[in-house]
């Protein structure tokens, strides 16, 4: 298990479906398409600019955008396997570097981690935007993807973006870590640290990670990626069941659980799929000036299918 599954799986599970976009100071747009690489989702474009999106895209088929969603701020409060000590002593001002003797509240708080992986996260206003008409206009991403801007068989579109603001986030790098924060106000206000720019570590032992936001926020993800259609799972699931006279049945065990993308036969996405000429309307063949082919298109249409994004894919970034 990574250092961070824990942050991932309870923030998924918990939030209902959020992804956090690790670092979190990073940025994800919605919109953005890209592949899991290296334990990170990492965006290689955005819907928006597909050149197969034609200029004149009806309406019904322009992608439709709802900001400013609040959330549940109850959600985002979350930590496994922590204790946490709060305090609070008078103190002067020069005690902390001061230039006087002032009397000012010094606030402390303890964490201790029970375990690698245990962590806690903090945060404040989170909000959301969505696409609103996904159903609407995922066929035609479907083919700027897998055929006529790129030839992607694997790719998660983002169709949600939270955001949060003033954040904390500490990871555990191994069992009995330690963080000690304190905090200096004028009154007896003792709330979040996060919501506190003079907040300032005192001691920190065995961390692996340690990151907060004051004046940038953090950002969450939903998408959809790319799998194989039921009908082309099925047709391929055939296939394997029909050769159980011929291969062991370990074999036939194996590739029911692989990916059945690796089983496509060569060139079956990649030959043109074009419809048969029609030469009615001219006198001879030499009045052709551009083919008259269509693409057929339902090929494509019947290999795909959007997902939700799930916890296997969660695993991917842990």
């Amino acid at each position: 298990m990574s250092k961070s599954e824990k942050f991932y799986r309870q923030c998924y599970q918990r939030t209902n479906g959020w992804i956090p976009m690790m670092p979190l100071g990073g940025t994800v747009k919605l919109g953005d398409f890209g592949q899991i690489a290296d334990s990170k989702f990492l965006p290689l474009g955005n819907i928006a600019e597909l050149k197969s999106l034609p200029n004149d895209i009806p309406e019904e088929s322009a992608i439709k955008v709802c900001t400013g969603i609040e959330l549940n701020s109850d959600d985002w409060q979350m930590s496994d396997g922590i204790e946490i000590e709060n305090t609070s002593r008078q103190s002067t001002r020069s005690e902390y570097g001061g230039e006087d003797n002032s009397l000012e509240l010094l606030r402390e708080r303890s964490i201790w981690f029970a375990s690698k992986g245990s962590f806690s996260f903090n945060c404040s206003a989170p909000r959301a935007e969505f696409i609103l008409n996904w159903n609407q206009i995922n066929q035609i991403i479907m083919l700027g993807l897998t055929l006529l801007d790129h030839s992607y068989r694997e790719v998660y579109v983002v169709t949600r973006v939270a955001s949060v603001d003033r954040w904390e986030l500490a990871i555990a790098k191994a069992k009995n870590a330690e963080l000690k924060v304190t905090s200096r106000v004028r009154d007896a206000d003792l709330g979040n640290f996060t919501n506190d720019a003079s907040a300032e570590i005192q001691q920190s032992r065995g961390l692996d990670i340690y990151d907060k936001g004051i004046d940038r926020p953090a950002h969450f993800f939903q998408a959809k990626k790319l799998i194989m259609s039921d009908v082309k799972r099925d047709h391929y699931v055939e296939k394997i069941l029909n050769q159980r006279d011929t291969l062991p049945s370990h074999i036939i065990a194996n590739l029911l659980k692989t990916d059945l993308l690796n089983m496509v036969e060569k060139n079956e996405l990649n030959q043109p799929y074009f419809s048969e000429c029609d030469d009615s309307g001219y006198d001879n063949k030499e009045d052709k000036i551009e083919p008259c082919c269509k693409i057929n298109l339902a090929p494509y249409f019947e290999f795909f299918d959007w997902a939700d994004i799930s916890l296997d894919d969660v695993a991917k970034l842990c």
